[in-house]
């Protein structure tokens, strides 16, 4: 028996093809309207912003530290999974008897399943790496806002300000969408699983993964209130009060 099936290639190739594009899709649709990962940008922008004006900024530090300790939930949860799917790998004999006790399994040789483990291995490495350089990330945060100066205490000017206030929500941006990505992976992986299975029903498991993730990142509730938590904007009087985030979703930042 073939280590793979035309099927079985066929399927991860469909895989990847949808995990990439989506991807890829996310990206582009981000930049035209609202997601939430761009309008949490101008939330972070917001937050750096208020920031120089605090002179005691232990809030804004333990907010930092809940970010980067879900992160490293994650991160450590990742290698229990690595180890368990490379324990699956060293017993095949058993892990092929538990997949064929089980409804719509497809007959599948021991090295083809191992093949497949080994893909599943490799997402959730991928994942791992994310989800530390997200946390190198945050601790780079940390750094910033320790040495970020003081609105009023400080002869800089509100250029300057802006400028420092938006290269830092950028950080925190991207480890925001690090720490995205390692979770998009958590999601093909689920899909990745009911390979072991059956590959149609792989298939039907990745279309359903992108219409989850489509659905949260354009048009969830949590996206909406997030939304409207911005139109305070509309509502300062006067014209002396300016926000680093001006618009919403597509429209860009004073530093972007």
């Amino acid at each position: 028996m073939l280590l793979l099936s035309l099927i079985d290639l066929v399927v991860l190739a469909v895989f990847f093809a949808a995990w990439l594009g989506y991807a890829r899709f996310a990206k582009v649709m981000a930049l035209q309207k609202d997601t939430l990962s761009s309008v949490m940008r101008i939330h972070r922008e917001d937050w750096m912003w208020r920031l120089l004006s605090h002179e005691n900024r232990i809030a804004d530090v333990s907010l930092l530290g809940n970010l980067e300790r879900v992160v490293s939930f994650f991160a450590s949860t990742t290698l229990l999974i690595i180890a368990g799917v490379l324990t699956a790998i060293s017993a095949t004999e058993g892990t092929m008897t538990v997949i064929a006790s089980l409804p719509w399994s497809t007959p599948i040789s021991p090295a083809g399943l191992q093949f497949k483990l080994l893909v599943l291995a490799l997402v959730f490495v991928y994942a791992f790496f994310k989800f530390t350089w997200s946390i190198r990330q945050y601790s780079f945060c940390s750094v910033l806002v320790g040495s970020a100066p003081v609105m009023g205490r400080e002869e800089l000017g509100e250029q300057a300000l802006r400028l420092f206030s938006s290269r830092a929500a950028k950080l925190i941006d991207l480890a925001g969408h690090d720490y995205n990505f390692g979770l998009r992976a958590y999601y093909f992986a689920l899909a990745l699983m009911v390979w072991l299975l059956n590959p149609w029903a792989f298939v039907l498991a990745t279309l359903w993964v992108v219409l989850v993730l489509y659905r949260r990142e354009f048009h969830s509730r949590a996206l909406k209130a997030l939304r409207e938590s911005l139109e305070y904007k509309t509502m300062v009087s006067g014209g002396g009060h300016s926000e680093p985030g001006q618009g919403r979703g597509g429209e860009k930042g004073p530093a972007e």
